[in-house]
């Protein structure tokens, strides 16, 4: 009996699998609240799927799962508790998992004023007088203004930059003047205006003409008189 000299096997397909790799890293990002945030990441692999991550500023080492399986997460609405927010993506295809760069989330605020708003404030003329205001906002700013009206015009008082305005001496000029700080921040666009506080300046009684001497024939009159 003669055997056969060749046998062939079965075909069989050979898949090619890419090792996963991250290309182009996701970066900080800086926002505006309530404004939102997008983190993205490019990469290579085969099969690949994301899960988005995120740790607090307070437990930078626990990261919890957030958003869906897709190259891009997005925060929805931000406030100042998420500001120092960690975000990664971990990767994983068929071949291996890589896991992305940390990357912070900042989040700053526009200037809102906040209790206490400025006082009125009554003086007799001669002592100093203060108004202050209290604001929110990152890299807040202040400019204080001054009118003779509550409705205004305002305009800016010179070097009056700080959150307390102190006029060092007042003066009767003053009394019934109006003022008011406007807040503005560096970080995000906008400002806000505080109420307006009046300013009384009571004026300090002084002699200004002294009595004088007289000299009468009884049984007449003498006067007195002083200004």
């Amino acid at each position: 009996t003669t055997c056969p000299a060749t046998a062939t096997s079965k075909n069989e397909r050979v898949t090619k699998s890419t090792t996963t790799a991250i290309g182009t890293q996701t970066t900080a990002q800086t926002v505006c609240a309530p404004n939102a945030a997008t983190y993205t990441v490019s990469a290579t692999g085969t099969e690949l799927s994301d899960q988005w991550q995120v740790a607090t500023a307070a437990a930078p080492t626990v990261f919890t799962n957030v958003g869906t399986n897709s190259s891009s997460y997005n925060t929805g609405a931000t406030s100042v508790a998420m500001s120092g927010n960690i975000y990664h993506v971990i990767v994983t295809g068929s071949c291996n998992v890589v896991t992305s760069a940390n990357v912070t989330l900042t989040v700053n605020t526009s200037a809102a004023i906040i209790a206490p708003q400025p006082a009125d404030v009554t003086v007799c003329n001669g002592p100093p007088a203060s108004f202050t205001v209290s604001a929110t906002g990152t890299g807040a700013t202040y400019q204080w203004q001054s009118a003779t009206a509550v409705g205004g015009p305002y305009t800016n008082i010179s070097g009056a930059t700080l959150a307390t305005y102190t006029i060092a001496a007042t003066t009767p000029a003053m009394n019934n003047t109006y003022y008011q700080a406007v807040v503005t921040t560096t970080a995000c666009s906008g400002s806000a205006t505080s109420v307006p506080a009046k300013l009384t300046v009571n004026t300090i009684a002084t002699i200004t003409a002294q009595p004088t001497a007289q000299s009468a024939c009884v049984p007449n009159t003498a006067t007195f008189s002083v200004t």
